[in-house]
């Protein structure tokens, strides 16, 4: 019966080669894994040939060298070859490589190494986030407990802790307005809502001379109302004053601000009129876009969309460009009026 050849991918015995390498650039290939795709085939007879491809140095895209050692009984080689230029000779760094990886290499299985195919790269691992792991990317804080709480595992805190201790209702957020309507007793929140209901009445109702009258008694005495009053009357009296000469316009009034301003730039009422009015897109932008809803930020944000600024280069440019093209749209209005 006829012997079969056996074949091993793994678990190499020693060979021997009789050449001295004269640089160690076999052994540099050796230790950056160039070498793979091993296998030996062992007649029965004791001879065998040893395969391997060797990835080139500089050009790893290109295909990779196979390398071929025919060895005795005895794990001499008699014959090797090399598909690499300087193979030939029998002396080139990629037989060299596959000599040291035979009898150097831990000859570890597939199965005992870690699997490659699918990770993210060493320098896709460094730049982006998503080669690293969940617990990498967020590790576990680190809890700071008292000494008295040093030995405690599961910390609860309660709603009166976080209104006593923590002062959580100072906090302008939407936790600390959920924990105030909770501790509140059925009592206040009916009064609450009875003074919020009587308020609505009482502004459908006010005309404007009573509001004028309870702005000059707030003035004249310095009365604070409290936030929840006060936010119906937001407006001291000058600014009320201010505002009823000078923002609030009648039907008439704005007929005739219409008919004035049809030429818009070119009509200084058209300024005018704009001037303390939030009627500019970028205005309604910023209003809208402001996140810091501070009484602070709120003043600032006011005081920028009061000040006048020049248009700038670019802006006069735009403006002068609207001015001069702008004659069939001047001419529709003053068609349509």
């Amino acid at each position: 019966m006829i012997q079969p050849d056996i074949i091993f991918n793994c678990g190499f015995r020693t060979i021997t080669y009789n050449c001295e390498f004269k640089n160690n650039k076999g052994v540099k290939l050796f230790e950056s894994d160039h070498v793979h795709t091993e296998s030996e085939v062992q007649q029965p007879n004791g001879y065998g040939s040893i395969n391997g491809y060797v990835i080139r140095q500089t050009s790893v895209t290109l295909p990779p060298y196979k390398v071929t050692f025919e060895i005795d009984p005895f794990r001499n080689v008699t014959h090797c070859f090399c598909e690499c230029p300087a193979g030939a000779g029998n002396k080139c760094k990629h037989i060299a490589a596959l000599v040291y990886y035979i009898n150097n290499g831990e000859s570890n299985s597939k199965t005992n190494v870690e699997q490659e195919w699918g990770k993210p790269s060493k320098s896709g691992e460094a730049k982006y986030k998503k080669g690293r792991t969940i617990k990498y990317l967020y590790p576990k804080k680190k809890q700071h407990y008292s000494k008295s709480e040093s030995n405690t595992t599961n910390r609860t805190i309660s709603h009166k802790a976080l209104v006593n201790e923590c002062k959580i209702l100072e906090i302008p957020c939407i936790l600390s307005k959920m924990i105030e309507k909770e501790i509140q007793n059925e009592a206040d929140i009916e009064c609450q809502k009875c003074l919020l209901d009587l308020l609505n009445e009482v502004e459908k109702s006010v005309d404007i001379d009573f509001l004028n009258f309870i702005l000059t008694k707030q003035n004249a005495y310095d009365i604070a109302l409290p936030p929840m009053i006060g936010s119906y009357f937001p407006l001291n009296l000058n600014e009320n004053t201010f505002y009823m000469n000078n923002i609030v316009v009648d039907l008439k009034q704005i007929i005739n601000i219409f008919n004035d301003t049809k030429m818009q730039s070119e009509s200084n009422k058209w300024k005018e009129v704009r001037k303390n009015r939030i009627s500019a897109s970028v205005k309604a932008h910023k209003i809208k876009t402001c996140k810091n809803l501070s009484i602070e930020n709120q003043e600032r944000l006011a005081e920028t969309l009061l000040t006048e600024k020049e248009l700038g280069y670019q802006g006069k440019i735009n403006v002068s460009y609207g001015n001069n093209n702008c004659s069939f749209t001047k001419a529709m209005a003053l068609c349509k009026s």
